[in-house]
């Protein structure tokens, strides 16, 4: 209701030219008027879709990029961030067969043998997973796409289905050695982080969410992921402070008082849980110094503040003598 967007000319333009410049709530407007206007606009929902998971609405996300994946079925940026989203809400048959879908349908790989196979019953989890892992490492290995920003996707893939095995080794390492290609993508140095975190490996993650931060500061779910991390470490001051910011920019990211509620009742601030409950941020933010709002937060950096290089030789190190 009352979104301006709905009855202005090309609205994914604007969307785009507020992505630019760091404006993700106004983009969102945008782009559900473009998807009013225009329920064909693939692009429109795809892009939807990616804002609402970066603002860590997993549900949401998935809803509009099935939509977009519905109108236009062929649409590869579609498809794999469908894989990236059913993953982390869980529901790995179904990445799975959305990456298969991307292979299948990337002109890059239509000769790889046995691509167009058909996929084996989503109920059979195990034959779905050897089946797309098989393809997507002998993708990897296909001498045609050596220097190809296709075979970043392919790591990209890769991460995503070792993640689902909890094999966390390898997907750090295709995560990896697609940040070597894409030392920019902050999605990928977020995913990164997660994957380390959730290995157990939370006090290396935090050089990989920040790289992430600076590129994108208003990232929801990057600072909802620092957050967790610090947890992890035992460091819930800092994690309490991280989730209440990860709120200020998307007040719509309601299981992060669950969280909250946790890392207060750590810490023994009984006294701070009616405040969880009124679901108010300023209220605890008085409690926490630090909570950056929206006006605060820097500009995007157009450059990681390391060398990722750097960065990621710093991550190797901590693994090894972690």
């Amino acid at each position: 209701p009352n979104n301006p967007y709905t009855n202005m000319p090309s609205p994914l333009q604007l969307a785009q030219e507020h992505l630019q410049a760091g404006r993700t709530d106004e983009a969102i407007l945008a782009l559900e008027g473009e998807v009013s206007q225009n329920p064909e606009s693939s692009e429109g929902w795809r892009l939807l879709g990616q804002l609402h998971a970066e603002n860590d609405q997993d549900v949401e996300a998935i809803y509009c990029l099935k939509k977009g994946h519905e109108v236009d079925p062929y649409n590869l940026d579609s498809l794999l961030a469908l894989g990236v989203s059913c993953t982390n809400e869980l529901d790995a048959p179904q990445a799975l067969s959305h990456l298969k879908t991307w292979l299948a349908n990337h002109e890059e790989f239509q000769s790889l043998d046995g691509v167009t196979a058909p996929t084996p019953p989503l109920s059979d989890f195990l034959a779905v997973k050897q089946q797309v892992a098989s393809l997507f490492t002998r993708a990897a290995a296909m001498s045609s796409v050596v220097n190809s920003p296709a075979l970043t996707d392919v790591h990209v893939a890769l991460g995503v289905v070792h993640t689902i095995d909890r094999n966390f080794e390898a997907a750090i390492h295709h995560f990896a050695e697609a940040l070597k290609a894409r030392p920019k993508d902050y999605s990928l140095w977020n995913k990164l982080g997660a994957t380390l975190a959730n290995s157990g490996h939370s006090e290396a993650s935090l050089a990989a969410y920040h790289q992430a931060l600076a590129l994108k500061p208003n990232y929801t779910r990057g600072w909802s992921n620092l957050a967790i991390a610090h947890a992890n470490l035992d460091h819930y001051e800092d994690a309490i402070r991280f989730y209440l910011t990860a709120l200020s920019l998307n007040g719509k990211a309601k299981h992060i008082w669950h969280y909250i509620h946790t890392a207060l009742l750590h810490q023994g601030r009984y006294d701070l849980l009616t405040a969880v409950e009124q679901q108010s941020v300023p209220a605890l933010a008085t409690h926490f110094p630090g909570v950056v709002s929206r006006d605060a937060l820097p500009p995007p950096s157009s450059e990681p503040p390391e060398d990722s290089k750097l960065v990621l030789s710093r991550i190797y190190a901590s693994l090894a003598h972690g």
